[in-house]
């Protein structure tokens, strides 16, 4: 009688192991990827005059707001100014916290509208890990 009592606690415990197992992992939630994103300035647009662009430029780190008015440091990006005269595109490569001195250089000669985009932009979460922003651009006026 013993023996049965032993091999019934046996079997419970294993039933119960297994499962256990077999429940889902619990699922990683994942933040949303922003829609929009805009440079940060005094106000979020997607035009900025040239001294708007050259401030914009110089603070370190870089800011874009994003929609709910949510501000983001970016962390690394890729930089790109299309000219209109004449018309060309300018890779400036890969920003790590700023603009690539190239690109900062070039902001100087810009003319209205010139345009700059920031592609594979991201920045660090709560927990240091990278997250995606989406593309982020502005023209320049007058």
């Amino acid at each position: 009688m013993k023996l049965r009592n032993i091999q019934l606690l046996i079997m419970m415990i294993v039933f119960q192991t297994v499962t256990l197992a077999q429940k889902p992992a619990a699922k990683k939630v994942m933040p949303k990827m922003p829609a929009k994103c805009h440079v940060k300035t005094d106000s979020a647009t997607v035009k900025l005059t040239l001294a708007q662009a050259k401030a914009w430029a110089d603070s370190v780190p870089l800011q874009v707001i994003c929609e709910g008015l949510k501000a983001y440091k970016l962390y690394n990006f890729n930089f790109t100014l299309i000219t209109s005269s004449p018309f060309q595109s300018k890779e400036f490569g890969t920003g790590n916290g700023g603009i690539p001195i190239l690109a900062r250089k070039a902001i100087d000669n810009l003319q209205p509208k010139d345009a700059v985009i920031i592609k594979n932009a991201t920045y660090l979460d709560e927990n240091g890990k990278e997250q995606p922003l989406p593309i982020i651009t502005f023209s320049i006026i007058e």
